[in-house]
């Protein structure tokens, strides 16, 4: 069993949401994917984006809002999760103040991070 850290600070990602990385392949090597918890502010929207080296999957846990797929609307609020293969190019809608978790396979990174 691993021992478990605070949560580090915030950031800003490329999509423009604030981002708290739990677990990072950065940190804990080999773990082969990332875990982090994303707020998206009420009324605000996130850059339309996609990873192109990295599967990724949002789970909500507080707020309501719209996640686009591909240009395809989807409700998203608590207990929903979407998996976002490769190149699946999203965003949100935040109705209200959203709060996921946000899984990576392999871990996030910048890199593989394109902006539309």
């Amino acid at each position: 069993m691993m021992k478990t850290h605070p949560a580090p600070e915030g950031y800003v990602t490329k999509d423009l949401s604030t981002i708290r990385e739990l677990l990072h392949p950065q940190c804990i090597p080999n773990l082969g994917m990332s875990l982090a918890e994303a707020i998206v502010e009420a009324r605000h929207t996130t850059a339309e984006h996609r990873h192109s080296g990295f599967d990724e999957i949002y789970y909500g846990l507080e707020g309501m809002g719209t996640l686009y797929l591909n240009g395809i609307p989807h409700a998203f609020g608590p207990h929903e999760y979407y998996l976002l293969p490769k190149n699946t190019w999203h965003y949100l809608v935040a109705e209200t103040r959203l709060l996921l978790l946000c899984i990576c396979c392999p871990g996030y990174t910048h890199e593989e991070t394109s902006l539309k």
